[in-house]
């Protein structure tokens, strides 16, 4: 991964397609609690991102989310499901650093009025490690000892 690094990278990635598809729907983040939101609008959360070790010094890192999109029409289910299918098609990928990255996982449910659409984007990296150039090469004696 890059110097941005991958989840504020794939937050960069959804809201810039968000803001293709939907021009003039607010986008929040964390701050939507503080200053209250405006519908239409779409609150981008995090879940629980994790990093799955692999061999060789590799890993998966797995970053879900679940992007919430309040409608302009209090309880307009027609409005949620609506969105939900567009949103199906607009984050099957997203840019990260100039290549795509699918989303995986796409499912959503409306609940109080709010559609909860979930996706996942993993990425493999691989840890950089740290070659102690003294233990590069070290001879072994064996043998018998006599008394």
């Amino acid at each position: 991964m890059g110097k941005k690094g991958g989840v504020s990278a794939i937050l960069d990635g959804i809201s810039r397609r968000l803001e293709e598809a939907f021009p003039g729907v607010k986008l929040y983040g964390d701050q939507a609690v503080e200053q209250g939101l405006t519908p239409p609008a779409f609150f981008l959360r995090v879940l629980s991102p994790s990093r799955v070790p692999e061999l060789g010094g590799r890993y998966r890192a797995l970053n879900p989310f679940d992007i919430q999109y309040f409608p302009a029409v209090p309880g307009s289910n027609a409005e949620l499901l609506e969105v939900a299918e567009q949103l199906m098609d607009i984050l099957e990928t997203v840019e990260l650093e100039g290549a795509l990255v699918r989303g995986t996982g796409r499912s959503y449910r409306l609940e109080e009025g709010i559609l909860h659409f979930f996706v996942s984007y993993n990425l493999c990296g691989r840890r950089e490690t740290v070659r102690d150039p003294g233990m590069e090469s070290a001879a072994v004696n064996t043998g018998v000892k006599e008394d």
